[in-house]
């Protein structure tokens, strides 16, 4: 007979060297209740999304190993389970110290439930059409290879206003505004050049933006522009970790010295209609904000316990995870994610209450797009494999694009800490962010660290 494995929520704490046995604990509207001990049973790592099928699998073996091991309730095909890592950080070994899984029965649900990870951004555009119409709308990192380009095409495809294509190398922004006038020629675009990575260069950008007068205001940033996995530690023309500089600073910079015409813009407008969209990822499990060593010159083992990177979490997936290295690709590529989510919450404090401006982090999703040029490619082509055998969809730049413009877009996420980590179009079918990436103290210090770089306070 079939088991019955529908639960409201399965709460694992994690093995370590002092405690090294799995325990298993359920929970229910009576309260947590402990129901085996499954002694070397599983060592579960990651943070990922599983279809029925394959949390079926899980669960079976989970089933085998437990003793009377039961879950209330029915699971059926429309209900998938979402693996769920809160991502506690056990002073002792450094590992995520609780596993949960759950179903969707209790999320909450935005103005579209039916959008899910196969949902593409023209369709949300679609959905939302009059909140595009007439629109100024800016995006970093466009590209023909990346979700930049699909976020501006779903954008352009609803008669924005003004379209402002923003990216480092002129020629690949100038091939999508080629594109996208050829489909969409009633859109009005304009080229913004923009090296991320370079406080100067994002300077030289703002001043251009604010400069022009026929584009008073802008309702919508979409701080997209990003770089992954870098194979050795590189700093930047300001000597900062390049991850941090071209994901976090740059963003930083940009978005604050701009920011004028985003507070012209709120001023006509509803809370929550403007906004500025970070994509984030689910790399921000791998590592908080390092306060103490934002640059990556101290080892893993030299950090406070706060601030330690997820070394189990790499090396069960396979990737370098060494105690003594300063740097590690994946720590901080997921560091400068964190700073990521941890900027809309820095944003929010300071806009919304003053200005109705409203921040929103994102997680995309798994793509094949320029992002992972830098990536191991050999490693990344069995991670890839790994996901699709366990039921895990790589998305296409459409299907990626999408959550971005959801986060842009649907009025449910017009306040303060609504959508800190939408995903797969959704808040709640994924885990959310960890809790150091949503701590207004840990934004204050990124807040802070952040103006120590640019070497500029902001207050408006």
């Amino acid at each position: 007979m079939a088991p019955d494995w529908s639960m409201r929520s399965l709460s694992f704490l994690n093995g370590s060297p002092q405690h090294p046995d799995l325990t298993l604990w359920t929970a229910d509207s009576g309260g947590w209740e402990h129901t085996a001990d499954l002694s070397n049973a599983m060592h579960l790592q990651g943070y990922r999304d599983y279809d029925t099928k394959s949390m079926l699998r899980i669960l079976e073996r989970l089933q085998k190993l437990g003793q009377d091991l039961t879950f209330d309730g029915v699971l059926s095909d429309s209900q998938p389970l979402h693996l769920h890592f809160e991502h506690e950080l056990n002073t002792l070994n450094h590992t995520p110290e609780h596993i949960i899984l759950h179903t969707d029965s209790n999320m909450a649900t935005l103005t579209h439930p039916e959008f899910d990870s196969a949902t593409e951004a023209i369709t949300v555009a679609q959905a939302f059409a009059p909140s595009i119409k007439g629109r100024t709308i800016l995006i970093t990192g466009v590209n023909r290879l990346g979700i930049g380009y699909t976020t501006a095409e779903a954008f352009a495809s609803e008669s924005p206003r003004l379209l402002i294509l923003a990216g480092r190398s002129p020629a690949k922004v100038q091939e999508c505004i080629d594109a996208l006038s050829q489909k969409y020629p009633d859109v009005e675009y304009r080229l913004l050049q923009v090296d991320l990575s370079s406080q100067e260069s994002v300077r030289n950008a703002a001043s251009t933006v604010l400069s022009r007068e026929d584009v008073p205001t802008i309702d919508l940033v979409i701080n997209n522009a990003g770089v992954m996995c870098l194979p050795e530690r590189t700093l930047s023309p300001d000597g900062i970790e390049m991850h941090l500089a071209t994901n976090h600073i740059g963003h930083f910079l940009l978005t604050n010295l701009i920011m004028p015409k985003l507070i012209a813009a709120a001023k006509d407008k509803a809370p929550g209609t403007v906004r500025i969209i970070n994509v984030s990822s689910v790399g921000t499990c791998t590592s908080p904000f390092r306060a103490s060593d934002p640059n990556f010159t101290k080892s893993n083992a030299e950090l406070p316990d706060n601030e330690k990177g997820a070394l189990a979490m790499l090396k069960a997936a396979g990737l370098p995870a060494e105690e003594d290295k300063t740097y590690l690709p994946m720590i901080a590529y997921g560091h400068s994610k964190t700073c990521n989510i941890l900027h809309a919450v820095g944003l929010d404090k300071r806009l919304y209450e003053k200005y109705g401006i409203v921040s929103v982090a994102l997680y995309p999703g798994d793509m094949r797009s320029e992002l992972i040029r830098h990536t191991d490619q050999e490693w990344l082509a069995k991670a890839m494999a790994a996901r699709e055998a366990q039921g895990h969809r790589i998305k296409t730049l459409e299907e990626g694009s999408s959550t971005t413009l959801v986060a842009a877009l649907d009025p449910k996420l017009d306040k303060p800490g609504n959508g800190y980590f939408v995903t797969n179009c959704q808040v709640g079918t994924q885990p959310p962010a960890p809790k150091y990436a949503v701590d207004e103290a840990e934004a204050d210090k990124l807040w802070e660290t952040s103006e120590e770089l640019v070497g500029e306070k902001f207050a408006w």
